[in-house]
């Protein structure tokens, strides 16, 4: 970060923190949402009871563009009145395979993928969301 911190995303914990080069927490925060049914867990809950997981977190700066016009409160809960409808997961309805193998992981750059149906396509894509590799 600009400021020399480092942001951390622990994604499984859905714990985001900032820490400084001399490893002190900066501040922290837990989602307590739980993505199944979007109920909100008291704040200090222990978020493994519930399902959430997280794989990106960006911090603004207070003069970020979206922020215009707005008040931002450090002391305030940013789930208080929010939209609390349950997330739902990406995918598609129609989609059915019965068996379908990805190995070994982690790899060493080659991976088998088998399945007991014809497969059409494959799109793979890197950790950041660009598509790496297609197959037809």
């Amino acid at each position: 970060m600009p400021n020399g911190n480092t942001l951390i995303c622990e994604g499984i914990n859905v714990r985001f923190f900032e820490i400084t080069s001399t490893v002190n927490i900066v501040w922290e925060y837990i989602i307590p949402v739980n993505t199944a049914t979007g109920f909100i867990a008291t704040q200090g809950s222990n978020s493994s009871s519930f399902p959430n997981v997280s794989f990106r977190a960006t911090k603004y700066s207070t003069d970020y563009v979206a922020f215009s016009g707005k008040t931002l409160n450090a002391d305030a809960l940013i789930e208080l009145n929010s939209n609390t409808t349950a997330c739902d997961n990406l995918g598609v309805s129609d989609y059915n395979v019965l068996s379908l193998k990805v190995y070994p992981n982690p790899t060493k750059g080659q991976i088998r993928i088998t399945s007991t149906s014809t497969i059409d396509q494959i799109d793979i894509y890197d950790v950041l969301g660009k598509k790496s590799l297609y197959y037809n």
